[in-house]
């Protein structure tokens, strides 16, 4: 995909540009031009989400442009590899929420580790209203089921035990949370 959908952006775009004057009415000079820049995209475009790359590549070609003719192969790199460096960066600095994520997969139904069923992350998804009390009942259940069938009804006993005892401390811990006061270190150290 990523060839096509470059090929198709840069013809749109070489096409609002002009010719340089070295190669007016020579095609077969004009065809090289045109594989030698695909062969720059292709070797430093970023080949995920080539919409936004695409955007950046084109902003960055119209912006540094010193004529309306056709970039080198050099600025057409240059673009690339800034488009390349921002998508890495766009990606980077995307958080990715690990409590929404397993709430949606306790809400429909998929398995999920146990941390999140027993403890503190447990009490943090009901505590951002992300799943309820009642569905993590029946996800503990269904733990407890298959500990039993894979350890037996004793070892399942014992181990569903340690988790209890585990989710208790974490809502221990939890209640004395509330005590503990926040400091706000970003603004102390503007003061």
């Amino acid at each position: 995909m990523s060839t096509d959908f470059y090929a198709e952006k840069l013809q749109a775009f070489l096409n609002r540009k002009a010719i340089p004057t070295s190669l007016q009415n020579k095609l077969d000079a004009q065809a090289a031009e045109v594989g030698a820049l695909m062969s720059a995209i292709n070797r430093h475009a970023p080949k995920e989400r080539e919409g936004l790359a695409w955007d950046h590549i084109e902003r960055h070609l119209d912006e540094k442009a010193a004529s309306r003719s056709w970039p080198t192969v050099n600025e057409l790199t240059e673009a690339c590899k800034q488009a390349a460096a921002q998508i890495r960066s766009d990606i980077s600095g995307m958080a990715i929420d690990t409590h929404a994520i397993n709430a949606e997969r306790i809400r429909n139904g998929q398995p999920v580790g146990d941390e999140w069923i027993y403890g503190r992350l447990a009490l943090e998804l009901i505590e951002r209203r992300l799943t309820t009390e009642t569905r993590l009942d029946h996800y503990r259940s269904g733990l407890f089921f298959a500990m039993r069938e894979v350890w037996g009804e004793e070892e399942a006993r014992r181990k569903e035990a340690e988790f209890k005892a585990k989710h208790e401390a974490a809502k221990q811990m939890n209640a004395y949370r509330g005590e503990i006061p926040k400091i706000n270190f970003k603004r102390m150290a503007k003061e």
